[in-house]
């Protein structure tokens, strides 16, 4: 029995040695956004390099043409030469993002203007796979019963159009069955894809849902892909003196904005979604983008001057956070003090004043900085529900 155990243990650490040389090869792995512009029109190439095989490399660049349909948006940039008129109007915009994790490329492209199939809105094509292999990754292949990780995201999306208020701003949403083959990865979480014809808005843009990773780990499969989207997580060997030091620095992990900030900085970067709410601690504004999806940010003032940089950055709000560990939804007040000792002040929220708030009735606990403080605010249930750092003392 004890050389049955040994010959396994072996076998592990052999399996994890061969897996940790593979990906060593893929350390010069790198994508490049090759840029092709007829006035202010454009369209992106990316370009896989590096890769230690040149075959593997080759096909992985001929799925990228072909899934993110290059060839038909070059043919709608070479009409854009004729297109441009004296304002200097775009006939398509292209953006673009690409993350490697472990051996898993996730790449997205945002397009907007004239589409391949004639209309006129705005779409987004992905492509994932394995570096290793060459082979294509669907998010099926990330969960180990995979059926019930797409209901429960779609219970999750269905959550958050009804308390986060985008219904006002849909065309069509059909919310069942949640795209397959659609979607990618960052830092922040896995980010899925509807296509127009399902899902989007008033604007015309696709519906875009982002999950953070603790949202999904129960579902995922084990594998070197999964584990390595689980290390995205952040996990400081101090969880409250990290999150002392970033209120000391006016930001949040994983969150895409500071504290002092000019708003129209953020507002030029990635638009408005939505006319701003409004609470007692002013207009809060909701961006644009899969990476501000569950953040909104608050300035002293309305409406910023997107060319104005005085206006600056108030408070930051997220509801889609891994604050080491407390995570709204899952965490509770309880897990806040444990980890981050009692509070400076508890404030209650009632119905009236949670309405002012755009927040749910319950309590508030704030810890106190240099300069800043830090809201975790809790339901009824004492359940947390959103992260908010505030400046000013």
């Amino acid at each position: 029995m004890c050389l049955r155990r040994l010959f396994a243990l072996g076998l592990v650490l052999m399996l994890m040695f061969t897996g940790a040389q593979a990906l060593a090869t893929l350390s010069d792995v790198r994508v490049v956004m090759q840029e092709r512009a007829e006035g202010s029109s454009n369209i992106l190439i990316p370009i896989l390099t590096g890769h230690p095989d040149a075959v593997i490399q080759q096909e992985i660049n001929g799925w990228i043409m072909e899934r993110l349909r290059v060839e038909e948006l070059s043919r709608i940039l070479e009409r854009a030469k004729e297109w441009a008129d004296e304002s200097g109007a775009a006939l398509i915009r292209m953006e673009g993002e690409a993350f490697i994790v472990g051996s898993l490329l996730s790449l997205v492209v945002s397009v907007s203007g004239e589409l391949p199939d004639g209309t006129v809105g705005q779409m987004y094509e992905t492509f994932n796979c394995d570096l290793l292999t060459g082979q294509e990754v669907g998010l099926a292949d990330l969960f180990a019963l995979p059926e019930q990780a797409m209901a429960h995201m779609e219970a999750l999306i269905q959550n958050t159009l009804e308390h986060e208020g985008y219904n006002a701003y849909l065309d069509r949403v059909d919310v069942s069955p949640l795209p397959r083959s659609s979607f990618s990865v960052n830092e922040r979480g896995l980010t899925v894809y509807y296509p127009r014809d399902q899902y989007h808005r008033i604007d015309g843009k696709s519906g875009v849902f982002l999950f953070p990773y603790y949202q999904i780990a129960v579902y995922l499969m084990q594998s070197p892909i999964t584990e390595a989207l689980l290390a995205q997580q952040p996990a400081p060997a101090d969880p409250a003196q990290q999150i002392r030091q970033d209120m000391s620095n006016g930001e949040l992990p994983g969150i895409p904005a500071k504290l002092g900030t000019p708003m129209a900085e953020y507002m030029r970067r990635y638009g408005l979604m939505d006319a701003p709410d409004y609470t007692l601690d002013g207009p809060l504004y909701h961006f644009d983008g899969p990476r501000m999806q569950g953040v909104r940010l608050s300035a002293a003032m309305y409406p910023p001057d997107p060319d104005d940089d005085s206006e600056a950055v108030i408070n930051i709000r997220a509801t889609l956070i891994d604050l080491y560990g407390l995570r709204p939804g899952i965490s509770t007040l309880d897990d806040v003090a444990n980890l981050l000792g009692p509070p400076n002040e508890v404030t209650v929220l009632d119905a009236r004043l949670a309405s002012d708030m755009l927040l749910p009735q319950g309590e508030s606990y704030w810890y106190d900085g240099a300069g800043v403080r830090l809201q975790l605010h809790g339901d009824e249930g004492g359940v947390l529900a959103a992260v908010i750092l505030h400046a000013g003392d």
